[in-house]
């Protein structure tokens, strides 16, 4: 897998697109908003010329999916 650099040395972080989103997390669009009212997905940031398109970085996707996981774990356990 190729790395993008930055001039500044930074590795670039990819982002998706919040209309995306639902299919990497398994849920519908109403979920997201409780989850970003629930302070487990930050607001996502405007981008583009003109600010319409809404965007979240991969990375952070990631780490809600892992916990997302543990707690359907933790369900799991506590109702068997």
């Amino acid at each position: 897998m190729s790395q993008t650099f930055t001039g500044t040395g930074k590795r670039a972080r990819r982002v998706i697109r919040r209309s995306k989103l639902p299919q990497y997390l398994g849920v519908q669009r109403s979920t997201i908003d409780e989850m970003i009212e629930k302070d487990l997905l930050h607001p996502f940031c405007p981008t583009g010329e003109d600010g319409r398109a809404q965007v979240v970085f991969e990375d952070e996707i990631a780490e809600l999916q892992e916990k997302m996981l543990a707690m359907a774990a933790r369900k799991r356990r506590g109702a068997s």
